[in-house]
């Protein structure tokens, strides 16, 4: 409904200065996602790495600017368009050894929102909904669960290539 309160994160990401560690710049700070709610604003320091995915390629992100932030829009953003805006695919490439220091804003609605097509969004009501209707809170509680399995399948995977050592 909308009317008890949206929920903000604020969160620091740092990225540690891989000076010294043998081939740091052939991966991944962060690796491929999309952000689980409404909008994420993004000011990072002028570090490169953030890299967008756009029809299948990837593209760095210019170099940031103190007066510039970014703004992806996530998996919900995606829903009540009825797929017509993107969930911003993103990562963080470790394309330098530097230290780098990002603050991401994350906004979402009230909980108990019910996720569905925009009223009076004629592009978003062109066709049939392809989305389950779900609240906020229920669409984060997915995406969390599904995170934490497949968290845990990568841990089982890492723990027995280990073990093969």
């Amino acid at each position: 409904n909308g009317t008890t309160g949206h929920l903000h994160v604020l969160r620091m990401n740092n990225y540690f200065d891989l000076s010294g560690v043998e081939n740091a710049t052939k991966g991944f700070r962060l690796g491929e996602h999309a952000d689980y709610v409404g909008f994420t604003m993004l000011n990072a320091q002028d570090v490169r790495g953030l890299q967008v995915k756009v029809d299948g390629r990837w593209y760095g992100v210019m170099k940031s600017n103190p007066d510039v932030f970014l703004v992806n829009s996530g998996l919900a953003i995606k829903m009540v368009t009825n797929g017509y805006w993107r969930a911003s695919s993103h990562r963080v490439a470790a394309t330098t050894t530097d230290r780098r220091i990002s603050l991401a804003l994350f906004s979402a609605p009230d909980p108990e929102t019910i996720i569905e097509p925009l009223a009076g969004c004629k592009v978003c009501n062109a066709h049939r909904y392809q989305y389950p209707r779900v609240s906020v809170n229920e669409h984060l509680k997915q995406l969390f669960r599904a995170a934490s399995v497949q968290s845990e399948e990568e841990m089982a995977e890492s723990t027995s290539i280990v073990g093969k050592l």
